[in-house]
């Protein structure tokens, strides 16, 4: 899974070339990625650009959320469900002439695993065989992992436990690298004059914090089905700025921004140009449990009480989000349904009386507390009305932080923020992808730093069972001891935005936030 730790927001733009025959898209992205290695990618905001570069050992079906044929063109599993072996196609090449076999999945997979590389991905694959104990240290030989080319067009992964999910969660890390480009580039090796790639696209150009030109990879399996010859990518960090662009007509399509949406939907023009796009990714305060006052959960309760949902997606968000009081969104498997009623809902009267109990009655000796949020106007404009909420419901003054994009999340595990802004998505749609990822101890992300070994062995259970029933009524305990027992997240809502797009350009839309640039169209 790759964690939305940043508002994503992919702004793209049609623009009409010199050649006729010749069809260019350009796009904007609002930060400069750190790096396009596959194996270390970890932000959703640069999914795309992986997709465009590189091959997956499987695709994504962006309207069934359900993993699709890519590099390998079918996949079985053994009857007892521990062995998956994937099939993969012979005819994928490198823009280096050499054919993606099954010692790339390999290397590639074992070298996330490889402690030295330091991948943030690795904790995804701990379901394979020694896949944990290599990546932790326990275990030196890298070769003992159950992960095995049984020819050059065969994968076969071993498992320590079943795990019916496996094809949707190992699509997040099944990027073939090449390994002659990394040994002699070393950590430069994704860059234009040394990259080699497999994908749609090829990286032509790249210069930081400007631009990124990509053009069509003739020799791509599939190059046939690709009409966009060329992508521009401008890294453009102002939302509005890309707006006054669409307005212009500098710019085919848009995410709007949060100040421009009730505007947008007043205009004639530019409401039938809008859609509202749904995303399986939540929007949440996470709250470090051992930074004080947090360590006091009553605290963390009063907080989460004294937020109005609804308030927040009608005035402030704007873009169709839904409000959720559990972290696993609705159209994933495990979403608690409302009826449930987990999590801590809006409740001035009962957030007033949270704060009383943890010794802080109408905020008086309440310690300064500072919510961290990284910089866009959006999260601002989010970061401010919570504020408010907080002053008006339990009288306390929250202080607000804005971190920039780059460091955002090397300040967030840094364990120094007491609560923060995050958005949280899963590459599968499943509830182990957000509650494993955020809460468990060990394997997850540690960004909560609580020590409920009791939600571990859930989750971890979940993972195991074959039984949906029971995996749903799993991932329900799991939510509650998460945002209702420990309120060590506080779910606001499950993402959506509003784009606008001419009619010229056909583009499909990713639940994932990881859009598939290679399928889109310029009609006339």
């Amino acid at each position: 899974m790759k964690k939305s730790h940043f508002a994503a927001a992919i702004i793209l733009a049609l623009t009409l070339p010199s050649l006729a025959f010749a069809v260019e898209i350009k796009m904007r992205i609002g930060l400069n990625p750190d790096t396009l290695d596959p194996n270390l990618v970890y932000t959703a905001d640069v999914n795309f650009i992986t997709k465009m570069l590189f091959v997956n050992l499987s695709d994504f079906d962006e309207q069934n959320a359900v993993p699709t044929p890519d590099l390998a063109k079918s996949w079985e599993v053994s009857k007892d469900g521990l062995v998956w072996t994937y099939h993969l196609r012979n005819d994928v090449k490198w823009t280096n002439g050499r054919a993606v076999t099954a010692r790339d999945v390999v290397y590639s997979m074992k070298r996330i695993l490889d402690p030295a590389t330091a991948s943030p991905l690795a904790y995804m694959m701990y379901s394979i065989k020694n896949a944990k104990a290599v990546n932790t240290g326990e275990n030196k030989d890298l070769d003992s992992v159950g992960i095995k080319a049984v020819d050059d067009w065969t994968v076969q992964f071993t498992l320590d436990k079943p795990e019916g999910f496996f094809p949707t969660a190992i699509r997040s890390v099944g990027y073939p690298v090449p390994r002659e480009a990394i040994e002699k580039f070393g950590n430069k090796w994704f860059e234009p004059n040394n990259i080699v790639s497999n994908g749609p696209y090829l990286l032509k150009e790249w210069k930081p914090d400007d631009r990124m030109v990509f053009e069509k990879n003739p020799n791509y399996y599939d190059a046939k089905n690709v009409q966009i010859d060329k992508v521009t990518v401008y890294i453009i960090t102002d939302d509005s700025t890309a707006m006054a662009m669409y307005e212009s007509g500098g710019l085919d399509t848009v995410n709007v921004p949060v100040g421009d949406i009730d505007r947008v939907m007043r205009d004639p023009v530019l409401s039938k140009q809008a859609k509202s796009v749904p995303q399986l990714i939540s929007y949440q305060i996470q709250i470090n449990v051992k930074a004080p006052p947090m360590d006091n959960a009553n605290v963390r309760k009063a907080l989460a009480a004294a937020i109005d949902k609804q308030a927040l997606v009608k005035y402030v968000a704007k873009g169709g989000q839904v409000p959720m009081d559990t972290v696993t969104p609705l159209g994933a498997f495990g979403a608690v349904p409302k009826s449930a009623k987990i999590g801590i809902p809006y409740d001035p009267v009962a957030a007033k009386e949270y704060l009383k109990k943890a010794g802080y009655p109408d905020g008086k000796g309440l310690p300064q507390i500072e919510y961290s949020f990284n910089i866009s106007e959006f999260n601002q404009s989010v970061a401010q009305a919570l504020q408010q909420m907080w002053k008006k419901n339990l009288g306390i003054d929250v202080a607000l932080k804005s971190i920039e994009g780059k460091v955002y999340w090397s300040a967030i595990q840094s364990h120094n923020l007491q609560f923060w802004r995050m958005g949280f998505n899963s590459d599968y749609p499943d509830a182990d992808g957000f509650l494993y990822g955020i809460g468990h101890t060990k394997d997850g992300e540690k960004n909560i730093q609580w020590d409920r070994t009791d939600f571990d062995a859930i989750v971890e259970k979940a993972r195991s069972e074959s039984n949906p029933e029971i995996r749903k009524k799993l991932y329900m305990e799991a939510e509650k001891i998460l945002v209702q027992d420990e309120c060590a997240v506080i779910p606001l809502w499950s993402y959506a935005y509003v784009a606008l797009s001419k009619p010229t350009l056909k583009r499909t839309y990713s639940t994932l936030m990881a859009d598939t640039i290679k399928n889109w169209k310029v009609v006339k």
